[in-house]
């Protein structure tokens, strides 16, 4: 009977830390005519920590598997744009659908990161590097941010964090 007893709270526990985590599937749209945005890479972040992550596919669309509910910093990113990072996100199992819209428009920011500290931010710089900017790579005063320049490439780079903005 205590045999029993023991493997239908087991069975219990089991059935209960399954129901704990959850789904969320959205679209992500491009916010400057709302087509599609394509390849996003998604985090949520919690304590500092990628706890989860996914991509949107060509037609925009993502889905996350087996979130436990909590508070997150989210963190959309692509290499040629402006990370977004939305703070203190509550997701939910009523949370199952959450669209967004990327990138942010390209105005210049201020040097502050956006979780709002203005130390460890170094420039991005684009094009073909020099030695003297190798060097300075290396020595994390710059990050060195690829050949390829589009309409809203990010300026600054939160080392702490590790975010282009």
């Amino acid at each position: 009977m205590k045999r029993i007893y023991l493997i239908s709270i087991i069975l219990i526990s089991t059935i209960n830390s399954f129901s704990q985590t959850f789904d969320i599937s959205g679209h992500i749209n491009d916010f400057r005519d709302s087509t599609a945005f394509s390849w996003v890479k998604i985090e949520l972040i919690k304590d500092g920590k990628v706890e989860f992550n996914g991509h949107s596919d060509k037609n925009g669309n993502y889905e996350i598997k087996n979130i436990s509910p909590n508070t997150y910093d989210i963190k959309l990113s692509t290499s040629e744009y402006r990370d977004k990072l939305i703070l203190n996100y509550n997701l939910e199992p009523c949370l199952d659908n959450i669209n967004f819209f990327y990138p942010n428009s390209c105005e210049t920011l201020a040097a502050i990161c956006p979780y709002g500290h203005e130390d460890h931010i170094i420039p991005i710089l684009y094009g073909f590097p020099s030695e003297k900017a190798f060097e300075s790579a290396e020595k994390e005063e710059l990050k060195l941010g690829g050949c390829i320049i589009s309409d809203c490439n990010p300026h600054l780079y939160c080392k702490k964090h590790k975010i282009n903005f």
